[in-house]
């Protein structure tokens, strides 16, 4: 913020210096709340209509690789932002790029409408992997959770990825989000409820990840590869703590689950 002020005092002309010693030609209010409101516009009404649109998109995804940013943006404005000094770019890997200063990107969601994130939101739409595997990580979960906050539907195998990959970074709630956009018809309801249990657990709800196991049927099991297993056994033993089932608030005991394969067949 103390970087912020002294830019919109130095391009307003207020702050300047005077021989060797840097003065202030007036006051500097900011004593309402909206003082950092209006310094983050005072400092986007003398940008461009297209860098200002650069702002807003990176003000919603927070974080894109630097050849994700090139194809949605125009390279010309991309350059324009780095010039202005809105950018910071990293050196290595995949070069993520994000908003120098924080507080600009608050600012700008903050005034956001949700039909102006949707229109944003279907720029990336073309640049983004076509499957979650295309993706590292934190652009998986970065990509999810801004379609989310756009309000737009999120596919199945996105929700489903990203929210394995929340849960393996201990963030339950937003797993559960993430699971919310998938639906019982979806081919990845089972896999879906292997996750939700995972995410019950972690929050202490042994209950609930019991009643979310004990629902899926056995047509649903038999849709899930051998490989699921891995899944299955890590949420049964992740409450044991050393034993081999947790026993909830109503006696009830998680049970271990079997091997599954794909025709639902147990483990012989």
């Amino acid at each position: 913020m103390l970087q912020a002020i002294v830019i919109e005092q130095l391009r307003s002309g207020n702050l300047h210096q005077a021989g060797k010693v840097w003065a202030l030609k007036g006051e500097i209010n900011l004593a309402s709340a909206d003082a950092l409101v209006d310094l983050v516009r005072s400092r986007l009404a003398r940008e461009t209509p297209r860098v200002r649109e650069g702002l807003e998109w990176l003000a919603l995804i927070r974080r894109v690789p630097l050849f994700v940013l090139l194809d949605v943006l125009d390279p010309a404005v991309v350059a324009d932002l780095e010039k202005a000094g809105y950018l910071q770019v990293g050196e290595t890997g995949r070069r993520w790029v994000s908003l120098k200063d924080e507080y600009v990107g608050e600012v700008i969601r903050g005034w956001m409408d949700l039909p102006r994130r949707k229109e944003l939101h279907s720029l990336v739409a073309r640049a983004v992997g076509a499957t979650p595997a295309d993706m590292d990580v934190e652009e998986l979960l970065g990509y999810v959770a801004w379609t989310l906050d756009c309000r737009e539907p999120v596919e199945p195998a996105f929700a489903l990825a990203a929210a394995e990959a929340a849960n393996k970074l201990y963030d339950p709630l937003f797993a559960l989000e993430c699971l919310s956009q998938i639906r019982v018809e979806d081919p990845h309801w089972a896999e879906a409820a292997q996750q939700r249990a995972a995410a019950h657990i972690t929050l202490a709800e042994h209950e609930a990840a019991v009643s979310i196991l004990e629902e899926v049927t056995a047509e649903q099991l038999s849709e899930l590869a051998a490989t699921a297993y891995a899944t299955t056994s890590s949420i049964s033993a992740a409450p044991s703590c050393g034993s081999r089932a947790a026993t909830t608030g109503s006696g009830k005991s998680l049970p271990e689950q079997p091997l599954i394969f794909p025709g639902g067949r147990g483990r012989p």
